[in-house]
């Protein structure tokens, strides 16, 4: 995930939780576990068409990896749906959250 031009942030997570598993249109998950961060960041002139030296630091820190999603889909027990998934991290060195548009597709449990 970039978070600008002179700066990244790349997580890796496991995490574990629950989901809705009955046949309502409507469904939400929510998950939590751990995460590796490693936070990238430049020092000096890091601009996006930049030809003088710059300086790379990188940081690496665990930190608690949060998910959760909530959607709509056909009913029964397959089909298609949508939903907004959040996902996140807390952690000392760059706490981060984002937000994405999901399509699913498949057999519902």
């Amino acid at each position: 995930m970039a978070t600008g031009w002179n700066s990244d942030v790349v997580a890796y997570s496991l995490v574990v939780g629950h989901a809705t598993t009955d046949d309502a249109p409507r469904y939400t998950t929510l998950s939590a576990g751990v995460g590796l961060v490693s936070h990238l960041s430049c020092r000096g002139d890091c601009r996006l068409f930049s030809f003088s030296p710059d300086t790379v630091h990188t940081k690496n820190t665990f930190g608690l990896s949060l998910a959760g999603e909530i959607g709509f889909r056909t009913a029964g027990r397959g089909g298609v749906g949508i939903g907004l998934t959040t996902v996140g991290n807390i952690n000392p060195e760059a706490s981060f959250v984002a937000l994405g548009l999901s399509v699913s597709g498949g057999r519902w449990r």
